[in-house]
Formats: C-alpha cells, sequence, structure tokens
C-alpha cells in the first residue's frame, strides 16, 4: 500500500470527491510542480508555502525514498492539502479555479511520479462510484502524472471523457537541473531561501522525474519537421549518472532517484504511442510558444551553464514557454491537430501562469464541450511548427558559447563562478542588467504611490506581465515581512 494512503482515503479525499461532484464541467485538475499546498499535520503547519518559507523549506526533505512514497522526516506527516496559495496574491491558480471549476486532485509534487500516478488511480475509484465521465485538465507536472496513470492501467479508458494537457513536460526540461543542483530557478525565487532548497531538492523524487529525459528517448524528430534537432545536454555528460551532478546533500539517495527516473522514462516511451492512439479523439494539447527557455545545459566551471533561448529571427517565434521547449510536450502517435499553442502579443514566459490566461481558460472551456478550437485564438500546429525559430536547436547548430545566451540569473552566476578577467562583454554587470533592476525597483515604488502598472510598463518599453512579475519579486518581501 501506498504510505499515507489511508489517510488521504478517509480524511483528504471526501472533500476533493465533494469538490468535483459539485462542479458544474466536473474536471478534474492536476497542478503543476510546486503548486500543491504541503502541511504536516504532526506539526500542524504549513510548510509549503507560507510567508517563513526560509524557515520551513528544509522540512521538506525526505529521509528516504521507496516505491511505496517518500519517507518523510522523524515526527513528520506531511500531505497535499490543497492548491498552493501565495503570501499576498491567494491560491497561484485562483483564474482557472474561478473560470472552470474546483474539482481538483492535489498530490505531492515531491513524491515520485509513479507514486502519484497510482495514487490518482486510487482517487478515481472513489469517484467513479456515481459512474459519471470523467474528464482532466492538466497543468505542468499534472499531465506527466496522468499519462503516467493512462500506461499503467486501461480502467478508467471508457470512462474518460476529455482531456486537456497544458504546458505538459512530458520528456522532461533543464528547469529541474537548476533547481536540484543550486535551488534557484523556482517561482518562488524570491520568497525562499535558495540554499535550504537545494538541501531538501536532493532528495525530491518527483523533480528527478522532470529532468530532461535519456538522450535515447528526448524527441529529435518533428511531425512535419525535416530537421533533426539536439538533445539539450550538450557537454556529453549524462545525467543519469551520479558522477554529473555538483550537489553534495543526500548522496545516499542520487543512484536511486536517477535509476527511478531513467526507469519511469523508459516505461513511458514503451507505452506513449498506445496512450496517444486511446485517446487521440479525446485529447487537447495547448502549449505556450514566444518564451526565453533554456535549450541547452553545458558543464563548465564550477558546474552547469544552462544557455537560455536567444531573440528569434524577425518574424519567428521562440521555442517553449520559459519552462518547457515545444518537443517535450510531444506525444508520439497523438495526431498533430491536437496541439494548439499560446503565444504572447510580446516575447515572454508564461509556463507558471498558462492555464490561469484568459485566452487559454476559454479554450479549456471550448475543448471540454467537444468543441473545435478553430476560432479561440490559439495557434494550430500546421500554423506554429513552422513559425518556431529552431536554428539554434537543429543538428548543425553552433554550440553556444560559455557566456552566450544567458538569462540575468545565469549571468549572476557565472560572475561568482568566474575571475574577473574571464567575464567579457556578456558578464558586465554594469549593463541592461543593472539598468533594467533599477528601472524596475523606481517603478515599483511609482505603484506603490498610485502610478498604474501598464503606464509604466509602457514607459520602461516591456510587457505588462514581464513588469508585474518583477515588481512582485521586488514588494512581495517587503509585503510580506
Amino acid at each position: 500500500m501506498l504510505l499515507k494512503q489511508d489517510y488521504y482515503a478517509d480524511e483528504v479525499w471526501p472533500g476533493w470527491l465533494n469538490d468535483i461532484r459539485n462542479s458544474p464541467r466536473r474536471a478534474i485538475f492536476l497542478h503543476g510542480v510546486m503548486g500543491s499546498e504541503l502541511y504536516d499535520r504532526q506539526r500542524r503547519d504549513t510548510l509549503w508555502l507560507d510567508s517563513g518559507i526560509w524557515h520551513e523549506v528544509d522540512n521538506l526533505a525526505f529521509l528516504n525514498v521507496t516505491p511505496q512514497g517518500g519517507v518523510d522526516g522523524p515526527g513528520q506527516f506531511i500531505y497535499a492539502r490543497s492548491t498552493v496559495t501565495l503570501p499576498v496574491i491567494g491560491d497561484h491558480y485562483a483564474d482557472y479555479l474561478a473560470g472552470i471549476g474546483w474539482g481538483r486532485f492535489n498530490f505531492d509534487w515531491r513524491d515520485g511520479i509513479g507514486v502519484e500516478a497510482q495514487r490518482l488511480a486510487l482517487f478515481l475509484r472513489s469517484l467513479r462510484t456515481d459512474g459519471q465521465p470523467l474528464r482532466f485538465v492538466t497543468h505542468s507536472m499534472g499531465g506527466c502524472v496522468l499519462l503516467r496513470m493512462l500506461a499503467s492501467t486501461r480502467e478508467f479508458d471508457d470512462a474518460i471523457e476529455r482531456i486537456v494537457f497544458c504546458a505538459p513536460p512530458f520528456w522532461g526540461a533543464l528547469k529541474p537541473l537548476r533547481v536540484i543542483e543550486d535551488g534557484t530557478g523556482t517561482p518562488m525565487d524570491w520568497l525562499l531561501s535558495n540554499v535550504t532548497l537545494r538541501q531538501s531538492a536532493a532528495s525530491m523524487p518527483g523533480l528527478f522525474n522532470l529532468l530532461v529525459a535519456p538522450r535515447e528517448y528526448w524527441p529529435t524528430r518533428m511531425p512535419g519537421l525535416d530537421a533533426v534537432l539536439k538533445y539539450p545536454v550538450r557537454t556529453g555528460q549524462d545525467l543519469y549518472r551520479a558522477g554529473s551532478w555538483t550537489n553534495p546533500y543526500h548522496l545516499e539517495l542520487r543512484d536511486p532517484l536517477l535509476r527511478f527516473s531513467f526507469s519511469g522514462y523508459q516505461f513511458t516511451r514503451l507505452q506513449a504511442q498506445d496512450v496517444a492512439q486511446r485517446f487521440a479523439s479525446r485529447t487537447v494539447v495547448i502549449v505556450g510558444l514566444n518564451g526565453k527557455t533554456d535549450y541547452a545545459a553545458a558543464m563548465g566551471p564550477g558546474g552547469w551553464t544552462i544557455h537560455s533561448q536567444p531573440p528569434p529571427a524577425p518574424g519567428k517565434l521562440s521555442n517553449g514557454d520559459g519552462t518547457v521547449l515545444f518537443q517535450s510536450s510531444v506525444l508520439p502517435g497523438l495526431p498533430a491537430s491536437c496541439y494548439h499553442a499560446y503565444v504572447p502579443p510580446v516575447r515572454e514566459d508564461s509556463h507558471s501562469d498558462l492555464v490561469n490566461l484568459p485566452e487559454v481558460i476559454n479554450a479549456i472551456l471550448t475543448a471540454l464541450a467537444g468543441d473545435s478550437l478553430a476560432s479561440s485564438g490559439l495557434r494550430p500546429y500546421a500554423e506554429f511548427v513552422h513559425a518556431i525559430d529552431w536554428s539554434h536547436e537543429v543538428e548543425q547548430a553552433p554550440e553556444p558559447g560559455p557566456t552566450e545566451h544567458l538569462d540575468y540569473l545565469e549571468r549572476e552566476r557565472l560572475r561568482a563562478r568566474l575571475p574577473l578577467a574571464q567575464w567579457g562583454p556578456s558578464l558586465n554587470p554594469g549593463g541592461n542588467d543593472d539598468r533594467l533592476f533599477h528601472a524596475t525597483r523606481q517603478s515599483a515604488f511609482k505603484v506603490l504611490q498610485g502610478a498604474d502598472l501598464r503606464t509604466e510598463a509602457g514607459r520602461l518599453g516591456v510587457s505588462y506581465r514581464f513588469l508585474a512579475d518583477h515588481l512582485r519579486d521586488l514588494l512581495l518581501p517587503m509585503l510580506s515581512g
């Protein structure tokens, strides 16, 4: 039996089941990584996420990992009880929940995808007592949990009416590499202690399960695209060998975690085409494009360097949503007509908030109703796949230089690792990095004094969402103490 299963079934699930049954669309939402509130019932304390997280995140580490689930530390009993609530902001998925309904299956994102897929199947057996059809909407990691369950059982095939995957990293992403190695790169960088998260992250199967898939399973060909695409890990290191990692914590778990992750991708690859064929007529995949997505990782002095998509060629789109490259969302055997893309009007990341965007919420409602997305405002596959600038990912593309194609935080990391003489113009801290930081800080104080956020964005020449994210980063530590 899965660890904590009796408690979930007896104490937690009844409320979730009522929410689904009372929802007008009966859609079951599976959130993304770090998207659930984790509560320790022994200590009666929310560990993820509250305003004291820099004191709490060290309590999230697993003591051990087993096929039945991660083992909490002494005196702990941590479980997922809701979607995550951010200080000041509120429920991260509030717009989605208001637009679609409150039906949710919350899972412990620290634990393995295979474990949570088993738990989802048990949950659905409890839900299916009324014989009603099942509809799913997933975000990010939630799509991987659902895919693993579908790959593991046909028990619910006849009951499933519709599936909407949003930004699913079926074949992983580079961001978990940064989270595990440094404790950075999360949506909560503005609030938590990165050093402490690094210690806990090294014990979490869920994060290792989201690493870029092994080289032999990573998609290198896209339907309708002649080019062959590169594997994101560019310097020959094998992420699935313990020696490729610099994080010194929980070394006793490193080999088991990497083996679990490798075997998970192996199983998914074997079953993916079968799942795609079974559900092709009932599935929609919504992805985000034109983000500043990590696309290449290279081992260098002091650890990994991760390169982000540079600005695309004129008239083209950047690949990915800021976290997930499009090819990671492609399920072998699923028809191209199942894929639709949200493209922001300006180049910006959309992964974290994709399911909260009005255009995507409307598309989800249309998909759940079984209607065509032709007039949804999202771009169909045949249109967007050739609009992506693939030039940095095709097989013949040159590798980025050590200080090329880096985002603000990656440049900051390299400045800490490299001697001053090796910085060069790319790492100059007095350029656009500092100018944007200081301009944004000035805008934060203007907004506090009543200035209009959209007006300030226009004055700085950045998008509304870009400025809103930066204002949040600057203001929330003050607002939440």
